[in-house]
């Protein structure tokens, strides 16, 4: 009696992990919560009509797309932290990411940006933050980083996709050559 309801307390706390990127765990929860999120977004796009692909009335017909697409983003932004870290170092990184919120910070906490966060995504400004900003700046730092070096960001970002560990536990996804495919097993 004491597995199972382990077990689904496991399950009903989201702690499960839908995506694993070179030994880092993404859990449906953190998953749900983005999606969430890009689903807030299409919505208010959808009911506002400023998609260009009028034909789409609903988040529902492209809920797969939705998934592919956060699934994709949390691939890449794994990538980018790791690959922050191991050019700057963790702590340095960290300061720098700071640095680069500390240059908006006087945006990010006006009252009418918290307001628009809530309405366009239904998060918090600090969750925004979190899902967002943050996963930005990395992407800035690395590409400075590269820049630097004389590289290209997206072909960095190509080779590191390919070389990269991805195992989807995500019913209807498999990772295939360095890309999210929906149908898979």
């Amino acid at each position: 009696f004491g597995a199972g309801l382990a077990a689904y307390l496991f399950v009903r706390s989201g702690a499960f992990p839908v995506l694993i990127v070179d030994r880092n765990v993404v859990s449906a929860r953190e998953f749900e919560t983005h999606l969430a999120a890009l689903s807030q977004y299409y919505t208010t796009l959808i009911a506002e009509k400023k998609l260009s692909d009028t034909s789409i009335v609903s988040v529902d017909q492209i809920r797969d797309e939705l998934r592919r697409a956060t699934l994709e983003q949390f691939i890449e932004d794994t990538l980018i932290a790791k690959e922050i870290s191991k050019k700057i170092g963790v702590r340095e990184g960290d300061d720098l990411v700071q640095g680069k919120l500390g240059e908006i910070e006087g945006k990010i906490t006006a009252p009418n940006f918290g307001e628009a966060v809530q309405n366009l995504y239904g998060l918090s400004v600090e969750r925004f933050t979190k899902l967002a900003l943050v996963p930005q700046a990395r992407r800035e730092l690395l590409v400075a980083e590269l820049t630097k070096e004389q590289k290209e960001f997206g072909a960095w970002l190509t080779d590191a996709r390919k070389g990269a560990s991805v195992h989807i536990l995500l019913r209807g996804f498999t990772w295939e050559e360095g890309m999210v495919v929906v149908g898979g097993e």
